[in-house]
């Protein structure tokens, strides 16, 4: 077994740590890139190979260091890294600071810009208010001129119109001085003028009340002779009135005899022609009743039950409208009648008086008389406004179409 080969070490202290180092590379200079490197070369030349390794199966101490110089580069490495990194940060923030350092420095300049703008602002503000005070005042004085001139202008017009007003108001009042002694004149011959004209109409009514009372008293003997006159003439109006009145009575009472016994004989006349009348309507409804009879006879043969239609059983094609006025309690209004065989069919109710309900029925032949009824309420009832008739059994409405 070989002895292990004896190595003269130096001690060297890297970055705090003590390190032994073969005496050879501790003597040697270092290089350009870093002694770390070369001692690290020298060991890894004098490595053990691994056919060694497992002949002794441990590592030299100088091996060893080897491997701990290895680790301690790498740790220098992550240290350096780390100082780098370090190192950027902190150039990083203080170029961070550097910016807001220039941010505040220009928003202080803005600052003072904005407030040295709006310093002059005022200041052209405040100018410009002083020079439109300077001009108002300016203005205003010239206003207040003129305002005195107009006032100077118009007092002196003032004084010139009373003037005027002055002297025409004495024009005036001579003109009425004068005005009004030519009205005294003019009114003392009114007066004057007056006075003649009473005393002529004085004069004038007392012919006047002279010739009344003179034609007064002829009218009276006039109106007495008149009256006198007038009472003769009315008397003998009066009797031949009264002889012309009883003839006339007479004359009229005749007449109306006349008049009545020709009354007499025309109603007798009437009476017989609508007693003739009466029998020949009753004759032809007997017979238009004996045909009906015989119809519904046949038709009721030939009836089924739900199958009849309100207009079964009649001709022709025009429409009669029947008419119920007195409403209903439930809102419904049915009819019914012989031409039909008494089926009930509902009536249609007016849209604008609820109590009215009509409906129409087509073809009832002309010159016929047909029976019906209205069904209310559940009952059937008559219309006493319509004609009546109870030929055949209780009362029921007739009509002819």
């Amino acid at each position: 077994m070989a002895s292990p080969r004896r190595v003269t070490t130096k001690s060297l202290s890297f970055r705090g740590e003590q390190m032994d180092i073969p005496l050879e590379d501790a003597t040697a200079k270092p290089t350009q890139s870093s002694k770390l490197d070369g001692i690290i070369n020298q060991l890894l030349k004098k490595s053990p190979s691994e056919k060694e390794m497992n002949k002794t199966g441990t590592l030299s101490a100088s091996e060893a260091r080897a491997k701990e110089i290895a680790d301690a580069r790498a740790a220098t490495n992550a240290e350096a890294q780390r100082s780098r990194s370090d190192e950027i940060a902190k150039a990083q923030q203080a170029e961070e600071q550097r910016k807001r350092s220039i941010n505040n420095e220009a928003m202080q300049r803005s600052f003072e810009d904005l407030n040295a703008r709006e310093s002059q602002e005022r200041k052209e503000k405040e100018d410009e208010q002083r020079r439109q005070k300077e001009v108002e005042e300016k203005r205003r004085r010239e206003q207040e001129a003129e305002d005195n001139e107009r006032q100077k202008k118009a007092l002196e017009q003032s004084k010139e119109k009373e003037a005027r007003d002055a002297q025409e108001k004495s024009q005036r009042e001579a003109k009425e001085a004068q005005d009004r002694k030519q009205k005294e004149e003019s009114a003392a011959k009114e007066a004057e003028e007056k006075k003649r004209q009473e005393a002529q109409a004085a004069e004038e009514r007392k012919q006047k009340e002279a010739s009344d009372a003179e034609k007064a008293a002829k009218e009276a003997e006039e109106k007495k002779q008149n009256e006198s006159k007038a009472a003769e003439e009315k008397k003998q109006k009066e009797a031949k009135e009264e002889e012309d009145r009883k003839a006339k009575e007479a004359k009229a009472a005749e007449e109306q005899k006349q008049k009545e016994a020709e009354e007499r004989r025309q109603r007798e006349e009437a009476e017989n022609k609508k007693r003739e009348e009466i029998e020949r309507k009753r004759r032809e409804a007997e017979e238009a009743d004996r045909v009906m009879k015989e119809k519904q006879a046949a038709l009721r043969s030939n009836f089924k039950e739900g199958s009849v239609d309100i207009n079964d059983g009649v001709e022709g094609d025009q429409f009669n409208v029947f008419t119920w006025r007195h409403g209903g309690e439930d809102g419904k209004v049915g009819l019914g009648g012989d031409w039909n065989k008494w089926v009930v069919v509902p009536m249609e109710r007016d849209s604008v008086d609820p109590s009215v309900f009509t409906l129409r029925v087509k073809g009832l032949k002309s010159g016929g008389r047909y029976f019906y009824k209205f069904h209310v309420n559940g009952q059937w009832i008559e219309d006493q406004d319509a004609p009546t008739s109870t030929e055949i059994g209780p009362i029921n409405n007739v009509f002819y179409a």
